[in-house]
């Protein structure tokens, strides 16, 4: 049942994305034009045989909502009472807010510029605005050790991205965000938007020092997997930012209301495609890679890497889950969503002091300081 409640809980978050991201005709001019805004989600790199750079971009296209009462009918769907809030709450809603209140731009053609050679061109965007490639770009002699920059010109200012250089062998850390490392109650549906949209964002006790470890390993990357519409990128980028976990690349889900999505919101028992997608991928580009997969019981991540373990027995390394359903490890839930999974490659936690890193399967073992 908590599972069935969570996907009806994200039902009142996607109602948000009624004028962010419904699906519009494709545009005559696939120019960008000077209103519309280009997002650059941070992303990942591999280094080439022949010293260039692969990068898995992946942008949206958008412009801010306009149209009269947008903002009276998100308040609406939301069932938050502006006038309720505090000054800083009504401030932290008017900001968050705007971020959902943006129209998707599909058709639209974007050039990659890095930071030598000639700009690449990526597929158009689709009704939700995405946009997604792998392409390659030149390293320069003043590219990092770490990170490969590049932007995408509009008409009157330049948008920036970068890409996580990935090395070849290592072990990558994917970890999901909401409830896993940000306090954010999703199965609560007010507790949900209130932490969302209203009050200050908190990390979950203890994860970050542990992440921050984690980070010392120079070997090591973090990916930030979350359900979170792509319109809440900032947001996702701000908790990251102020609560000072270690960079990472970060994959926000892109949606629109007459995508598939909503059969993944309604149907509590299908894997959802956006997280195992982007795990899929990650061991795809990066094939010697090892994964620790960091998740919450809340919603679907039991199953989604448990599906993930079974199908690479040998890359994923630990599914540590932050429990905050209560369920017994020998539950039927776990029985049946971590089928196959080695007893002793996944286990719960309640709190982030209960795990080391060699819970992790990395080189150093300390304990998390909460």
């Amino acid at each position: 049942m908590r599972v069935v409640s969570a996907q009806k809980f994200a039902v009142v978050l996607l109602c948000t994305l009624f004028f962010a991201l419904a699906a519009r005709a494709a545009p005559t001019n696939h120019a960008l034009k000077s209103d519309e805004i280009v997002q650059l989600a941070d992303a990942t790199a591999r280094i080439a045989n022949d010293g260039s750079a692969e990068v898995r971009v992946h942008a949206y296209v958008y412009e801010q909502e306009r149209r009269p009462g947008a903002r009276a009918s998100l308040e609406k769907y939301l069932g938050i009472d502006v006038d309720a809030l505090s000054p800083e709450q009504r401030a932290n809603f008017q900001a968050r807010s705007k971020l959902m209140l943006i129209d998707a731009e599909r058709g639209k053609q974007l050039y990659v510029q890095g930071e030598s050679g000639a700009p690449v061109a990526l597929p158009r965007t689709d009704k939700r605005g995405s946009t997604v490639a792998k392409i390659s770009l030149p390293i320069s002699a003043s590219t990092s050790t770490r990170w490969i920059n590049y932007s995408v010109s509009g008409p009157i200012q330049r948008f920036t991205g970068r890409a996580l250089i990935v090395p070849d062998a290592g072990t990558s850390i994917i970890s999901d965000i909401d409830d896993t490392i940000r306090d954010t109650h999703v199965l609560n549906t007010h507790e949900m938007l209130m932490n969302t949209f209203v009050r200050p964002l908190k990390a979950v006790p203890g994860m970050q020092p542990l992440y921050v470890s984690a980070a010392e390993n120079p070997a090591l990357r973090i990916h930030y997997l979350s359900n979170a519409p792509h319109g809440l990128y900032p947001l996702l980028q701000q908790f990251l930012t102020e609560s000072k976990f270690p960079d990472g690349s970060i994959h926000p889900r892109a949606i629109s209301l007459t995508s598939t999505a909503w059969n993944k919101v309604f149907h509590a028992d299908h894997i959802d495609g956006h997280k195992a997608q982007v795990i899929e991928t990650l061991m795809a580009d990066f094939p010697n890679r090892s994964f620790v997969l960091i998740g919450d019981t809340g919603e679907q991540d039991p199953a989604i890497y448990g599906r993930v373990a079974r199908k690479f027995p040998t890359r994923v390394q630990m599914i540590l889950l932050h429990d905050v359903t209560g369920d017994e490890r020998d539950s039927a839930r776990y029985a049946r969503e971590l089928r196959g999974v080695p007893t002793g490659k996944w286990r719960l936690f309640k709190q982030a002091s209960e795990l080391t890193l060699s819970d992790l399967k990395l080189f150093d073992v300390k304990t998390a300081t909460p």
